[in-house]
């Protein structure tokens, strides 16, 4: 009796030790997947659709928490501060964590090494646009201006170290446009003040400037993207006038380093799946968004490795200051 005890003991103790993981099949519980930036943009959109087939992929509800504020950082942080057990996602983009440590002199954290990166989601063009009411209908016109005696141009961005920013400030350098940084606290209040003309012009995300354009609200003067694009086929590429100047943005999702490899690879699949359904792409390219996965979780690993090398290589030959957060 005294051996079965002890037995049943150390079986119990045994059980205790193991991780969560080994415990109950991933997912048992609803996944958070926060989104550093408002409700409505970009990034909340498209992490909204990618949502919806997931959790019927993976069986438990995918609950998108926005938590906007500095530049992204608030929401990124708490992923980081999380249970690393994989039901607190982080969605990740190429202005944070491709961009800004470009610009910046130091983040509150490492943009790749701190997490455990699960795939991208999508890429896209930037679209450089500028108020319909202001004179401004080709790039030629934009760097006319802003290189004249008398130019005054001013350029919105999503806050010091976000993609406009550095987007513009490597413009700026191949044109010799003058232009006045107006930076913003998202893409909300840059836009409007786009749009009435307070503001000469800016680069923003293909996607978040659709309705924009397609409503007469904004007039939409070149891409970024090295080819036309398939939702405005009349628009040039920027290259067309500024040789090499062409880039993507992306989005993908990560969780906190540490977060077992079985978990993010189950995550990986499901998000791979999404990604070929045709409802999910039919949605994302009316976005003017393109599915873009990888193929493993080192995949993209390197290649936010190698987009902050390029971006960083962008900022040092453009003279671009790094900037004190």
């Amino acid at each position: 009796m005294r051996r079965r005890f002890v037995t049943s003991i150390l079986a119990l103790c045994a059980s205790c030790a193991l991780p969560v993981s080994a415990q109950e099949p991933f997912p048992s519980r609803p996944i958070t997947m926060v989104v550093p930036s408002p409700a409505g943009g970009t990034t909340d959109v498209v992490a909204r659709i990618f949502s919806k087939k997931m959790q019927e992929l993976l069986g438990q509800p995918i609950i998108i928490d926005n938590r906007s504020g500095a530049n992204g950082y608030i929401g990124t942080q708490y992923v980081l501060r999380a249970p690393k057990d994989g039901y607190t996602l982080v969605v990740m983009s190429g202005s944070l964590h491709s961009f800004t440590p470009a610009m910046v002199e130091k983040m509150p954290f490492d943009p790749v090494e701190d997490f455990a990166p699960v795939s991208r989601l999508i890429d896209y063009p930037y679209v450089l646009v500028t108020s319909s009411m202001l004179p401004y209908r080709s790039v030629k016109d934009l760097v006319a201006a802003g290189t004249a005696k008398d130019g005054n141009l001013s350029y919105a961005s999503y806050g010091l170290g976000s993609g406009p920013h550095l987007v513009t400030e490597w413009f700026k350098g191949q044109t010799g446009v003058k232009a006045i940084h107006i930076p913003y606290k998202g893409g909300g209040q840059s836009a409007a003040d786009v749009m009435s003309g307070q503001v000469s012009f800016m680069f923003t995300s293909l996607p978040a400037a659709v309705s924009q354009i397609t409503g007469g609200r904004v007039r939409a003067l070149a891409v970024t993207s090295a080819k036309r694009h398939r939702l405005f086929p009349d628009l040039p590429p920027v290259a067309d006038t500024v040789p090499g100047f062409d880039m993507d943005s992306w989005l993908g999702v990560a969780a906190a380093k540490g977060t077992p490899a079985s978990i993010i690879e189950k995550l990986r699949q499901a998000i791979q799946t999404t990604a070929k359904d045709p409802a999910v792409i039919r949605e994302l390219e009316g976005l003017g968004a393109t599915p873009k996965t990888d193929v493993s979780t080192k995949e993209f690993h390197d290649f936010m490795v190698g987009e902050i090398k390029k971006w960083d290589k962008v900022a040092r030959e453009a003279n671009i200051p790094k900037e004190k957060e």
